[in-house]
């Protein structure tokens, strides 16, 4: 660019977005299940002590952030890492449930009001298509 020579990286940290030189998004899919992960333990230690409501609330504040952020640019990970996101929403349903493995994931999602990982990816890049559309 302008006769500056761009060097060649295995992956590169840019403002949140860990992209690899394949552009697979497994690098930024393993941070973010790391940032999950700790939240997640975080809730799990206080989940004897707070009401469904306020684990809910924690929920929404402190850890589903990290599944929607920038989710239009990594919209097509694969199945694989899609899953791994998909473990760790479920891992919350149940901490926040109380329930235990028996209990199917989408029974859990359906009783907390939330979409799967994959239907909050769609809905994320359906709004983000829509202000790009409508230049909001």
């Amino acid at each position: 660019i302008e006769n500056n020579e761009i060097s060649r990286v295995e992956n590169t940290k840019s403002s949140g977005l860990h992209i690899d030189k394949n552009l697979s998004w497994e690098k930024h899919i393993d941070e973010k299940s790391k940032k999950l992960s700790s939240g997640i333990g975080a809730l799990e230690r206080v989940r004897p002590f707070v009401s469904r409501g306020t684990a809910c609330t924690i929920y929404k504040a402190l850890i589903e952030p990290h599944f929607d952020y920038c989710r239009p640019v990594w919209h097509d990970i694969s199945s694989k890492l899609y899953d791994k996101l998909q473990k760790l929403q479920n891992r919350s349903a149940r901490i926040i449930t109380k329930s235990n493995f028996d209990t199917r994931s989408a029974t859990l999602r359906r009783l907390l009001d939330w979409d799967d990982v994959s239907t909050r990816r769609s809905k994320h890049l359906g709004v983000a298509m829509f202000k790009t559309l409508n230049n909001l």
